[in-house]
C-alpha cells in the first residue's frame, strides 16, 4: 500500500513511491510539492475554519476498544474538528477505498465551508494570518518552506473560489485479494494503470461540461401550460432499479407527522437495497447564521462493503452542498439541480417552496446518471 510508505520513510519515501509508481519510459511523473498533517493538526485546521458541513451517509458508530470510538448519525450536518477525524478516518466495516472516496468528499465539501470563503476574501491581515495556519498544522517539503511559495499558493486558492471549478476525481482501478481478512493489501494490473496515469495527466478527459437543457421548460419560461401526466415510474423503465413504494409509505406515515414540511419518499430503488432501519433520522441543524433547521434523512444500504445512499430533505434552503449546480434537467415536472465529480453524478437535488431535498450517490458514486435521476424522479409526497 502506498500508505505504508509513509509509515516507513514520511513524505520523501512517499513521494518517491508515487513517482516510481506513476512514472513512464520518457515520461516521468512529477511531483510539485507534498504537504501532510497530524491528527491533532486536522483537528485545530477544522476548528479554525468553523467546521465543515457534511452530508454523512450512514450511521457511524463503535464504542468497543478494539477500534476508536465514534459515534455519528446519518444525514447533512455540521461536523467540527474531533467528530471530523472520526469520520474521515473510520475503516471498520468497509475498505480502503470507500474511506479514500469518504475523505474526498469532506474536502470537497470543506472547500465551501463560510470559514474558507472568509479566510480567502479577507485581506492582507487574513492571509498572513492562514499561512500561519497552514505552517501550524501542516508539514511541508522543503520547496514550500517560503512566505512567497506559500502565498503563490493562496493565490492559487483564491482564483479557483472565484472561478469554482470542479474538482474531478480519478478513480485508482485498484481491487482487493481474494480474501481481504487475511491480505489486506490492494491490487492493479498495469493496463489500469497506465488508464488511470492519463486520465490525471489529462484531467479535462473526466470533466463533465456545463450544459444546460436545449430547450426550456414551460414551467421556466414565464408562460402558463398545462403539464403531461406524470408517467408512473417501473422496474423496467430503467435497468437496475425496483419498485419500493409501500416500504417508502411506511417510512412516511411515520415520519411526516413529526415535520414541518412535507415529507418525500422514493417509490423505486436500486435492485438488492435494504433501507436502513424501520424509520427515517429526523432532526433539526442550525445553519450558517445559527437558525435551527429541521431535517430528515432516509439511508439506504446498496450492494457491496460500505455502499450507502439516501435521500435527504431540509428546510435550510441554500445549504453550502448545493452551491452552484453543473447543470439542471428537467425530470417529472420537477426542475432537478446536478452536481457530478468528472462524469459521475453524485447528487441531485431540487427546491420547494418550503424545503430542498436531494439524492446522494454512493462515496464511490456506483449508482449511474439514469438511475440516480430516476429515484429523484420517484420522489412522492405522501397523501393522508
Amino acid at each position: 500500500k502506498i500508505n505504508e510508505a509513509y509509515h516507513l520513510g514520511g513524505l520523501d519515501l512517499t513521494t518517491r513511491t508515487v513517482k516510481a509508481l506513476l512514472s513512464r519510459p520518457g515520461r516521468p511523473f512529477r511531483i510539485n510539492h507534498a504537504a501532510a498533517t497530524t491528527f491533532g493538526g486536522f483537528v485545530g485546521a477544522i476548528d479554525r475554519i468553523k467546521c465543515v458541513y457534511t452530508d454523512v451517509d450512514r450511521r457511524y458508530y463503535n464504542a468497543s476498544a478494539e477500534y476508536s470510538y465514534i459515534n455519528i448519525e446519518p444525514g447533512y450536518q455540521r461536523l467540527c474538528g474531533t467528530k471530523a477525524l472520526q469520520y474521515v478516518r473510520f475503516r471498520h466495516g468497509d475498505n480502503d477505498l470507500v474511506r479514500a472516496a469518504r475523505q474526498q468528499d469532506f474536502l470537497r465539501q470543506a472547500k465551501n465551508a463560510a470559514g474558507v470563503r472568509r479566510l480567502l476574501a479577507g485581506g492582507l491581515g487574513e492571509k498572513r494570518h492562514l499561512i500561519q495556519v497552514f505552517s501550524r498544522y501542516f508539514r511541508v517539503d522543503e520547496s514550500l518552506r517560503s512566505n512567497k511559495q506559500v502565498l503563490s499558493l493562496l493565490k492559487l486558492a483564491i482564483y479557483l473560489s472565484t472561478k469554482n471549478p470542479k474538482v474531478n476525481e480519478v478513480k485508482f482501478r485498484a481491487h482487493d485479494a481474494p480474501n481481504p481478512q487475511v491480505d489486506s493489501n490492494l491490487y492493479v494490473n498495469d493496463g489500469d494503470l497506465k488508464t488511470v496515469f492519463r486520465e490525471f495527466m489529462s484531467p479535462e478527459g473526466t470533466a463533465v461540461q456545463r450544459k444546460s437543457p436545449a430547450k426550456p421548460a414551460a414551467a421556466d419560461s414565464g408562460t402558463t401550460k398545462t403539464r403531461k401526466k406524470r408517467r408512473k415510474p417501473a422496474d423496467t423503465e430503467i435497468g437496475g432499479l425496483e419498485a419500493t413504494r409501500t416500504e417508502g409509505e411506511n417510512m412516511a406515515v411515520i415520519a411526516d407527522p413529526k415535520l414541518k414540511f412535507p415529507f418525500y419518499f422514493p417509490s423505486v430503488r436500486v435492485k438488492g437495497s435494504t433501507y436502513v432501519g424501520t424509520e427515517p433520522r429526523i432532526y433539526t441543524i442550525k445553519d450558517e447564521t445559527g437558525k435551527k433547521r429541521q431535517a430528515y434523512r432516509m439511508v439506504l444500504h446498496a450492494p457491496g462493503v460500505g455502499e450507502y445512499y439516501g435521500v435527504q430533505g431540509l428546510t435550510w434552503k441554500a445549504p453550502p452542498i448545493l452551491d452552484d449546480p453543473d447543470r439542471t434537467v428537467r425530470r417529472h415536472g420537477r426542475k432537478l439541480r446536478l452536481y457530478y465529480d468528472g462524469r459521475n453524478l453524485r447528487l441531485v437535488a431540487w427546491k420547494t417552496k418550503n424545503a430542498v431535498y436531494w439524492i446522494s450517490n454512493t462515496l464511490t458514486q456506483d449508482i449511474g446518471e439514469d438511475q440516480m435521476l430516476e429515484i429523484a424522479g420517484s420522489l412522492r409526497r405522501l397523501k393522508q
